[in-house]
């Protein structure tokens, strides 16, 4: 069993790791069961929708109680109006945080566990958050079903995040979050990140504030080779091209202000090579107006699948990190490792930047780092020396899948 709140069709974020999970599972031979929240009426469907569409996948899909006018709040007065009675109802119905997504979906969630357990011989339970509160509700079950194996994944921090509303909670709302996290590890028999640093984290505080220590666990980020089958490319000859595709990160401004101040510098010391370079951005998001009036930035739609091609055909891949994300080695990373093309790593020094750095696999632009100019320059003149013998084979859906059966009983 798969709990994940938006996954596909959905198109939600986190909807892509356990996707691909399930197809990986269900070409194995095994019977996935996917419990998610309905998809959001006239909202484009996800990228990974055909990923989940096989015999063995059984998903079903509960109705979402969080208000769609808190979630999904509009502009005009009467939304407003709607969007502050919300905000009111829900601070005095939660103890814990009101931005989870989650919030109102225990008992029907709770239902379908029993219901689906009572049917099927389920022992693996798997739930990933965000939402958190989800994820406490699953654990719950643990003492109604002891038998089950449950792998709580957290794709992103919690306690310590950025957004959820973690940063500006009161301590009796806090306490209210830190005793969900409690519950959580204390009831799951693994629990897994994609990342070193939060795995860490996470133990480190279950030893201080738990009675029952679990097992731990780094579960990566991965690609999926059946992502990189597309037709022949073409180079522009002549062309420096950086690609960049995806949703850009919440505070991600400094970075692309920093991109664009090095692009002028660029222009003003060397205008031969600054008409060399195209960056290409593939987002839905609106922050790209920071690069308005530059010409050599392209900013287009997100298209999907389709974004595979561009990196195939460009000089190098740009990867740009927040501050609260310098350490992560996202999807953006491993989907792009394959195509054996050099990192461009935007973000403050981290482990993202440094990884690429010491394993030859491209450049770190930030305050410290060299210059933008000196990345192209680099690039336009072949004297980089790419790392072709890294093997990026470990971090493929099928090996990282394994990993992830090795935690099942």
């Amino acid at each position: 069993m798969i709990i994940n709140y938006d996954f596909p069709p959905n198109a939600g974020i986190g909807g892509r790791r356990w996707a691909k999970f399930a197809k990986q599972l269900a070409a194995l031979g095994y019977e996935v069961h996917v419990i998610k929240a309905d998809a959001i009426v006239n909202n484009v469907a996800s990228v990974w929708e055909d990923d989940v569409k096989h015999d063995r996948i059984h998903v079903h899909s509960l109705r979402r109680y969080y208000p769609l006018a808190f979630s999904h709040p509009k502009t005009d007065i009467i939304s407003r109006i709607v969007y502050r009675f919300y905000k009111w109802k829900l601070e005095r119905q939660e103890a814990g945080t009101i931005y989870d997504i989650s919030i109102g979906w225990k008992k029907p969630l709770q239902e379908k566990i029993r219901e689906l357990l009572a049917l099927y011989s389920i022992t693996n339970v798997m739930a990933t958050g965000a939402p958190w509160k989800m994820l406490a509700d699953v654990a719950e079950m643990k003492h109604e079903f002891p038998s089950i194996n449950l792998i709580i994944d957290y794709r992103d921090p919690w306690l310590n995040a950025v957004n959820y509303g973690m940063a500006g909670l009161s301590a009796a709302r806090r306490k209210e979050e830190e005793r969900k996290q409690r519950l959580i590890l204390e009831n799951a028999s693994v629990i897994t990140t994609p990342y070193e640093y939060l795995s860490e984290e996470l133990k480190g505080w279950a030893q201080v504030h738990c009675k029952i220590q679990n097992q731990f666990e780094v579960l990566t980020h991965f690609y999926d080779p059946d992502d990189l089958q597309y037709d022949d490319v073409n180079f522009q000859n002549g062309q420096i091209t950086f690609i960049y595709g995806g949703d850009l990160y919440q505070g991600i401004d400094n970075e692309l202000q920093l991109l664009r101040r090095q692009l002028e510098e660029l222009k003003q010391k060397n205008s031969a090579l600054y008409s060399k370079l195209r960056i290409k951005f593939f987002t839905n998001k609106t922050e790209t107006k920071t690069f308005a009036g530059v010409d050599c930035v392209e900013i287009h739609p997100f298209i999907g699948k389709a974004i595979f091609k561009e990196a195939a055909q460009a000089s190098a891949i740009l990867i740009i990190l927040p501050k609260n994300k310098c350490n992560d080695r996202t999807t953006k990373f491993f989907e792009n490792l394959p195509l054996r093309k050099p990192f461009v790593v935007l973000s403050q020094p981290g482990v993202v930047s440094k990884f690429v750095v010491e394993h030859q696999l491209g450049f770190e632009l930030n305050e410290k780092s060299a210059s933008l100019q000196k990345i192209v320059e680099q690039l336009d003149s072949g004297k980089f020396n790419l790392n072709r013998q890294f093997d990026y084979q470990q971090y493929s859906l099928s090996n990282v899948t394994k990993q992830l059966i090795g935690y099942f009983k």
